[in-house]
C-alpha cells in the first residue's frame, strides 16, 4: 500500500516508518523536526494515513495551550480534508479518558473530529511507552544508579514497550474500524515502586524514597491504566 505517517521522526513514527517499510509497503513521512508539516505537503494516492504527529508535553500543554491546539487539533483537520479517500489509523492517547490537562483534551477532541468527518479510521489508544530511546521514568531509570522513588510512588501507569505498540500499529492495517486500546494484564500495569524495585534487581541500582515530596504534577493523571481491546494482538516485552 501507499501510506503516509505524520511525526516519522517521532519516538513511535520513526520506528513504525522503518517496520511499514519492511513489510514492502511505499511509505511518506511528514514531521516538522524535517520541516514539513501537514499544511505544506500532499502526496496523490495514499491508501492509509497513520496519524502520529502531535504535542505530547503535558506541561507544556498548559503553558502553550494555543500551540497544543494547533500542534493536535488543527493538523488533524487538515489530514482530514487533505485524504478524505485514505483511511486514518490515528495514535489515540490514555491521556485523553480523563482530560486534566490541555493535551489530554486536545487528544480527545481529535477523536471526536475523525469520528465526526472520516467515517473510515481506525483508533489506537497508546499507553506509556518504553524502551530503545524512550524518555518515561522507565527508561530514566534505566540509566541511574539511585532510583530515587518521589511521595509514596503509587502512581500507576500501564506501560508497553516501544516494540510491542509498533507491531500492533502495523496489525491494525488488517484490523477492522474501530477504536482500540493497546493495554495489557497485570504485569504491564505498574507503580513508580514496582518499577524502580523491578529495575533494581536487574541492575543492582540503588531504590531511595523521598515521602517528603509531593511528585503530582497539574494536568497529570494518577492512575493511567488502560485494557487491551484488541482483536488478536498483546505486547511481549515485560519489564525485567
Amino acid at each position: 500500500m501507499k501510506i503516509l505517517v505524520t511525526g516519522h521522526s517521532g519516538y513511535i513514527g520513526s520506528k513504525l516508518f522503518e517496520a511499514l517499510k519492511d513489510k514492502g509497503h511505499e511509505v511518506y513521512g511528514v514531521d516538522i523536526k524535517q520541516g514539513t508539516t501537514i499544511a505544506n505537503t500532499f502526496f496523490r494516492g495514499i491508501d492509509v494515513v497513520f496519524h502520529l504527529a502531535a504535542q505530547t508535553d503535558v506541561q507544556y500543554s498548559r503553558k502553550q495551550p494555543l500551540y497544543d491546539a494547533m500542534n493536535n487539533i488543527v493538523t488533524t483537520i487538515e489530514v482530514i480534508n487533505k485524504y478524505p479517500d485514505a483511511r486514518i489509523i490515528y495514535a489515540a492517547s490514555a491521556a485523553s479518558l480523563e482530560p486534566n490537562s490541555p493535551y489530554g483534551l486536545s487528544k480527545k477532541v481529535c477523536e471526536e473530529y475523525i469520528d465526526l468527518l472520516h467515517a473510515n479510521n481506525t483508533q489506537l489508544r497508546i499507553p506509556n511507552p518504553w524502551g530503545d530511546g524512550g524518555h518515561g521514568v522507565v527508561d530514566y531509570f534505566l540509566t541511574q544508579d539511585t532510583l530515587m522513588v518521589n511521595g509514596d510512588g503509587l502512581q500507576t501507569r500501564t506501560i508497553v514497550h516501544v516494540n510491542d505498540i509498533v507491531r500492533a500499529f502495523v496489525m491494525a492495517l488488517d484490523w477492522e474500524n474501530g477504536k482500540y486500546s493497546l493495554g495489557g494484564d497485570d504485569k504491564f500495569n505498574l507503580s513508580v515502586k514496582e518499577i524502580a524495585e523491578r529495575i533494581s534487581k536487574k541492575t543492582g541500582a540503588k531504590v531511595e524514597y523521598n515521602k517528603a515530596f509531593n511528585p503530582k504534577k497539574q494536568g497529570e493523571v494518577y492512575a493511567a491504566i488502560i485494557p487491551n481491546t484488541t482483536p488478536n494482538w498483546k505486547p511481549e516485552i515485560e519489564l525485567c
